[in-house]
């Protein structure tokens, strides 16, 4: 995996985090989770793949 991806795959992750930290709306909480797993899931299928 290219190091620049992975770093901003973990930044998306950590800003989705704080994103879900902060909100209060049960809408939006559901869909931020739901981009975090998306996220997650791709990260795990890029690091098995390298």
């Amino acid at each position: 995996m290219d190091p620049q991806f992975g770093l901003a795959m973990d930044q998306e992750i950590t800003s989705l985090l704080d994103a879900i930290e902060q909100e209060k709306i049960p809408d939006r909480l559901t869909r931020l989770a739901m981009e975090l797993q998306n996220a997650l899931i791709e990260k795990r299928r890029l690091d098995v793949k390298n």
